[in-house]
């Protein structure tokens, strides 16, 4: 059995000072073997990746991504993943992007769970409000990238950005290997103030045996992120 959280760290907003230490004792009262972590922020004088990883004791793999001018100089704002579980492969894939809005990446991480090999993809996509198509074609490219040439368990976690009924979405839950997981709550909400709304995720695929629960945490805690996170349970069935 292994945890997993998913969580949007907001880059700088909000008071960052106060938020960090707060997601710090978050990841600690949680005590995921996993953490998959977006909108990451360093600049030349913050690293949440590395302080995260610092504070927790978990070894973390940054990828920067979509450098800008966030208020504090030249900074990005990047994906992450946390484990103590041991690694053998990290690798980035670009995304498909246009004009509007590039820069993306979809992260790799290959590891070693107590079941065996494990494939982690962390996905944040794109924000447009018209980004329907760009967010179906990046989901499409992260999930055959993710699939090439590995046949056990993948688990898929991140900031979708995409609504239920989404393309995006259709291609995540619409897969013939999804380990369905239950319902959550039809008022559960993952960006604060939007009952309902769900568009950070955990799932997993190619996993026949294996079973998910999720649960919302940090609801409504604008001093962690806007974003609640995602925590997650995954196990073999036998192990029960």
């Amino acid at each position: 059995m292994i945890d997993v959280l998913s969580l949007n760290c907001w880059k700088n907003e909000g008071d960052l000072a106060t938020r960090l230490p707060r997601i710090a004792d978050g990841l600690a009262g949680l005590g995921p073997h996993i953490a998959c972590l977006q909108e990451v922020y360093a600049d030349t004088h913050v690293d949440v990746g590395r302080a995260l990883s610092a504070a927790t004791g978990l070894p973390g793999f940054v990828h920067p991504m979509r450098t800008k001018d966030r208020g504090a100089g030249r900074s990005t704002a990047g994906l992450a993943v946390l484990t103590a579980l041991p690694v053998r492969r990290v690798e980035a894939l670009a995304l498909p992007s246009n004009a509007e809005d590039g820069g993306r990446f979809a992260q790799g991480v290959d590891l070693d769970a107590p079941f065996g090999p494990l494939r982690v993809l962390n996905l944040h996509l794109t924000h447009l409000q018209r980004g329907e198509g760009l967010r179906a074609a990046q989901m499409e490219a992260a999930l055959a990238w993710a699939r090439t040439g590995w046949s056990g368990p993948i688990l898929v976690a991140g900031d979708l950005n995409a609504a239920a009924d989404s393309r995006a979405i259709a291609a995540l839950f619409g897969a013939a290997d999804l380990v369905a997981p239950p319902s959550l709550p039809a008022d559960a909400g993952s960006l604060h103030h939007r009952p309902g709304w769900v568009i950070d995720h955990v799932v997993l695929l190619q996993a026949p045996g294996f079973t998910i629960e999720r649960r919302l945490v940090f609801q409504d805690e604008e001093a962690v992120s806007d974003h609640a996170g995602v925590h997650a349970r995954v196990a073999a069935a036998t192990n029960r």
